[in-house]
Parts: structure tokens; C-alpha cells; sequence
């Protein structure tokens, strides 16, 4: 019999009132846990156990009760929703809106959802810089390039004339002051086009002129 205070496990009972107490110790059970042989903490340790149970048992009926109350809210929620839109669909009635529907709560986890995106599209703002936008660009760029390479000739011919009709429509639509953003737009890209061509070609000159320099030393 293993003597108190001698367990190779260092066990110690942490029971209100008697923590840090040593118990006499019988064998090992399975899992190296040490099993209780004095009588007197055998049945504080019953007791502390079967308050542990209790309380995980309460906890669980709790959270039960609330999954139930929060799928019956929802179900309400989804029927009245039905309810709602079968009217405006039969009756010419316009669906009622959440905010003055008395009988929809606002259910907190989609709110949280939404707090969540909203919160990410903000930390995405914040960390924007030129490089990452002009990755951004490139990666939708790709994305179209991909899509249209799939596309059969007839649902290009399709797009296009879409595109046509859209174009037609918005240039039909424009105001002097849109005219003068696109002038301006237009006399930008211009200049960034020309400027672009410039370095360019400054830089194949400098390339050629250190590629030239040594050869005419020699």
C-alpha cells in the first residue's frame, strides 16, 4: 500500500476546504490516475463529483433550452417572413419591413455576421496600398481574361451586344460635367501613356549605352 505523501504522482485533492490534502492511496487505475482508499475522502470526493455532474448537467440543459428558444424564434421568424411574401405576391401588398416588424426579433447572430464583414472590409480599407491595388487589378484582370476564354462564340456575340446597348444608354445619359471627368480622365491616361513610352525608351538607351561603354574603352 502506497503511504500518503509518497505517490509517485504527485496527486492532491482540490476540494474546497481540504485543498492541498494528501490522501492515503491505494493502486493505480488505468490511466496512472490513484485510486482513493481512506474512507473520509472517498466521500468528498463522491460529493465534489457529483457536484461537477450536476453542474454539467445544468449547464447542458441550459444551452439546450436556449438552442430550442432560438429555433423556434427562427422558425417564427421564417414563417412570418413566408407569410409576408406569399401576401405581396397574391395581393399586391408590399412585403413588410424588418425594422417595423413587430413580431421578428433581430436575430443577434446575423447581426454579429454582419459586424464581423463589415469590420474586415474596414481592416482591408485601412491596410490598402497602391501595390496591393494594383495586385487587386491584375488578379481580377486574370479572373475576366479566364471567364472570357471559356466563353462560347455565341455567348461573346451575346456580351457584346449587351456592352453595345449599356454603352449606348450611358453615353446617351451624360451630363457636361461627366463629359469634362472623361475629357480629363482621358487627357490623364494620355499623359501616363506617353510617360510610360519615355522611360521606356530612356531606359533601353541606358541599356544600350552600358552595353556599348566598356567594348568602345577597350
Amino acid at each position: 500500500m502506497v503511504e500518503s505523501g509518497t505517490t509517485q504522482h504527485n496527486f492532491k485533492f482540490q476540494i474546497p476546504g481540504h485543498e492541498g490534502v494528501r490522501p492515503v492511496l491505494g493502486y493505480t487505475g488505468s490511466g496512472g490516475i490513484p485510486l482513493v482508499k481512506n474512507e473520509q475522502f472517498r466521500e468528498l470526493h463522491h460529493a465534489h463529483a457529483h457536484a461537477h455532474v450536476q453542474a454539467h448537467a445544468h449547464a447542458q440543459a441550459q444551452a439546450q433550452a436556449q438552442a430550442q428558444a432560438h429555433a423556434h424564434a427562427q422558425a417564427q421568424a421564417h414563417a412570418h417572413q413566408q407569410h409576408t411574401l406569399h401576401n405581396h405576391l397574391h395581393q399586391g401588398h408590399h412585403p413588410v419591413h424588418h425594422n417595423e416588424d413587430p413580431v421578428r426579433a433581430p436575430n443577434p447572430l446575423e447581426e454579429r455576421q454582419r459586424l464581423i464583414k463589415e469590420m474586415k472590409r474596414l481592416r482591408r480599407k485601412a491596410l490598402e496600398t497602391p501595390e496591393s491595388l494594383e495586385r487587386q487589378r491584375m488578379r481580377e484582370r486574370e479572373r475576366v481574361r479566364l471567364k472570357r476564354s471559356q466563353e462560347t462564340p455565341e455567348e461573346r456575340r451575346k456580351r457584346l451586344e449587351e456592352n453595345k446597348i449599356r454603352n449606348r444608354i450611358r453615353r446617351a445619359n451624360l451630363t457636361p460635367e461627366d463629359l469634362e471627368i472623361k475629357r480629363k480622365h482621358d487627357r490623364e491616361c494620355a499623359r501616363r501613356r506617353r510617360a510610360a513610352k519615355k522611360a521606356e525608351k530612356d531606359a533601353a538607351k541606358e541599356r544600350m549605352a552600358f552595353m556599348n561603354g566598356p567594348r568602345m574603352e577597350q
